[in-house]
């Protein structure tokens, strides 16, 4: 009988195990697919060490590349097109004149220098996925010019690798599963319809209940409501075909840029 049973006992634990492990290779691909594990979608920041200009960035793969778009219209200038793998995205440059400008905005930096500094330098700018795919980090270089005043003479530049930082949560899930197409945009609930405005807003009214929200005279919005209102994860609202669209990359020069927020 003792034989028996420690025959018995190790096969118990090896089936034991393999179903322990089966459970815990299960559980982990459900966490995996909590989130998408790419770089695309629309993400907002959340903090920030150094200078953010907006409050976030749309990111769209587009063959071999991916483009950044900040969030709000308040763009970044030429820093949109990126390379890397799906959890990672890189864009370097040198800065031109104009780039150093915008770069050193509020510095008490001479054109002569800035013009001498122009395509000599290499910055980068990198966005970096979580394991998780919840949230991903911005790091870019700071460059710091050392020059000496009484000559308006460039002494040094220094590039801080990755000196500034923020991080940023998803708010809507890879364009891939987005309605990327267009779709069409209402006009925002304001209660009742006065032209002149006399009447006020109901208190606490939402306008666009679950979805996004611009403050605009075009597409619905005009005296007495001027809101109009975009499906959730498309965010730009296109003047000319008013329509929402998960991006600006449409021909029209005229577009609003919808939040989910509650209008006091």
């Amino acid at each position: 009988m003792r034989k028996l049973i420690a025959a018995i006992f190790p096969q118990a634990v090896l089936i034991s195990c393999l179903i322990i492990s089966f459970v815990f290779v299960v559980d982990i691909q459900k966490i995996k697919g909590a989130e998408p594990l790419t770089v695309e979608g629309v993400w907002v920041i959340t903090s920030c060490k150094g200078v953010c200009d907006n409050d976030g960035y749309t990111i769209v793969r587009q063959g071999n590349h991916y483009k950044v778009t900040a969030n709000g219209g308040n763009s970044d200038g030429i820093f949109d097109i990126y390379v890397g793998s799906s959890s990672e995205i890189v864009f370097k440059y040198a800065p031109n004149y104009n780039n150093w400008v915008s770069i050193n905005k509020g510095h008490n930096v001479s054109d002569s220098i800035l013009r001498e500094l122009a395509g000599k330098v290499t910055l980068r700018h990198r966005f970096k996925l979580s394991a998780d795919g919840k949230s991903m980090e911005k790091t870019w270089d700071a460059p710091e010019i050392s020059y000496a005043k009484d000559t308006d003479r460039l002494v040094r530049v220094q590039v801080l690798s990755e000196y500034n930082r923020a991080t940023l949560v998803r708010v809507t899930p890879a364009p891939g599963k987005l309605k990327t197409d267009g779709d069409r945009a209402y006009q925002a609930n304001c209660g009742v319809i006065d032209p002149n405005r006399t009447t006020p807003f109901p208190p606490d009214h939402e306008f666009c209940p679950g979805n996004l929200v611009s403050m605009t005279n075009f597409c619905g919005g005009g005296m007495g409501c001027p809101y109009v209102c975009c499906p959730k994860g498309l965010p730009y609202l296109n003047h000319c075909d008013c329509k929402c669209y998960a991006n600006s990359d449409f021909d029209c020069h005229s577009y609003s840029y919808g939040r989910e927020k509650l209008i006091r």
